[in-house]
């Protein structure tokens, strides 16, 4: 599929070698790549103009074009979008071709005259053609480019932390919405990634900013590397994302998923997900400072102590009782949420673990418990440790915790009136 550099290419063809040419005739027939348009439309738009500019930002290209005749009115901008395969093809008044876009692979069928769904004629005799045999490409007057982030060779280190980090989504998924930042496709993003060590799967609000700066660099790198090499084919990655390919750094397998609806392949050991950052996720009050867990004297307890819970203690053996209900519903939801993370469907790593679906939905709604056996079967599915599965669940456990611990006036702790925490988790608010 043509992604920015190839876009870039097509461009930049145009740029040399179609601009200033009159243009006498618009093969406008195929009403799917022309639409909304209907045939006859862009014929009666762009006879008698010229090509005065290329334009690009991403993956989307543009031309604008000159008034009729004298008239020094600017004409409609001609939109033309490339889809999965399509290529630019602009002919020579001698009638020699030049193209540039999708990367030429030898096909058994010869070119059809069918497969160029959109033509324009030069007065010169040449043309402009937008060749393209699997018909996803695109054509329409003055396409709408607001939309659109930053182009991804232009967006600053600034604009990338901002726009990267912000929100729940996988990474790549990020890196693939044109509306956050122009450009970037699936190989690109896949390279990327590759090459900055992050898994694609990693949510966006955990990452560090040491993270996304490396990620801008490798992005600007894969960019880069494809321009000068012909395109985003010859990344370094690219010829290992296959059964069986291993990866071209660590020779690890290469891991296959789907993440935001795309194709995906990682690097099983230098790519995969990691433990979320441990942070503290208290509550923040306006009129508060900061919060901080309390650890001052006289609140100070070890959590293998007994805990006062209402008029009576319970020791730990009643306390494990009663927490693992609670245990095996957060186990179910990180367990859930890594999946759908993943963009994995509960089948697929039903299938994968070789556990059956009812019961995989079970433990994901915590009705049920799973063996030892049986976690590790899924944590495989999903590429994820056992370790780093309960690590991420005991930080769920701490966060709602202290999202239910009450706060504590520090007018009452100054008067040495506070109320006694019942444990570690309690929270001392400090008055502004």
């Amino acid at each position: 599929m043509p992604e920015l550099p190839e876009v870039e290419r097509a461009r930049a063809l145009i740029a040399a070698q179609a601009l200033n040419r009159r243009i006498v005739g618009v093969d406008d027939a195929d009403s799917f790549v022309c639409r909304p348009h209907t045939p006859g439309q862009l014929r009666e738009a762009l006879v008698g103009r010229t090509l005065t500019a290329a334009r690009r930002r991403g993956k989307t290209l543009w031309c604008e074009t000159s008034g009729v005749g004298e008239s020094t009115v600017p004409g409609p901008d001609l939109g033309i979008h490339l889809g999965m395969g399509g290529r630019i093809v602009v002919t020579s008044p001698g009638g020699q071709e030049v193209w540039a876009g999708e990367p030429f692979r030898r096909d058994a069928q010869p070119a059809k005259a069918q497969w160029d769904r959109f033509k324009l004629e030069f007065a010169d005799g040449g043309s402009l053609a937008l060749f393209d045999k699997r018909r996803l490409g695109r054509v329409r007057l003055n396409p709408d480019v607001d939309t659109l982030g930053p182009d991804a060779e232009d967006v600053t280190l600034a604009q990338f932390r901002n726009l990267i980090m912000k929100g729940t989504i996988a990474v790549k998924a990020r890196l693939l919405d044109q509306s956050k930042i122009a450009g970037v496709g699936n190989l690109l993003a896949d390279e990327a990634l590759w090459q900055a060590k992050i898994s694609p799967s990693a949510r966006v609000n955990t990452l560090q900013r040491k993270d996304a700066d490396r990620l801008y660099r490798a992005l600007q790198a894969a960019l880069a590397s494809a321009a000068a090499q012909g395109g985003v084919h010859t990344g370094e990655v690219i010829p290992a994302r296959r059964p069986g390919g291993t990866c071209p750094r660590c020779g690890a397998e290469m891991v296959h998923g789907t993440v935001g609806g795309r194709s995906t392949w990682w690097c099983s050991r230098e790519q995969r997900l990691r433990p979320l950052r441990n942070r503290f996720c208290g509550p923040r009050q306006p009129g508060y400072g900061g919060l901080t867990q309390a650890r001052t004297a006289g609140h100070q307890r070890s959590r293998e102590a007994t805990a006062m819970v209402g008029p009576r203690m319970i020791g730990p053996g009643e306390r494990e009782r009663r927490s693992r209900p609670l245990l095996r519903t957060k186990l179910g939801e990180v367990l859930r949420r890594t999946r759908q993370e993943q963009g994995r469907t509960l089948a697929d790593v039903s299938r994968a673990a070789r556990v059956s679906m009812p019961y995989l939905s079970e433990i994901e709604r915590g009705r049920k418990e799973a063996s030892s056996e049986v976690l590790a079967a899924i944590c495989d599915a999903l590429h994820i440790e056992v370790s780093d599965l309960l690590v991420w669940v005991g930080r769920d456990l701490v966060g709602d915790r202290a999202r239910r611990a009450p706060v504590i006036p520090l007018d009452a702790v100054r008067s040495r009136r506070a109320p006694q925490p019942h444990g570690p988790g309690d929270i001392v608010g400090l008055a502004a």
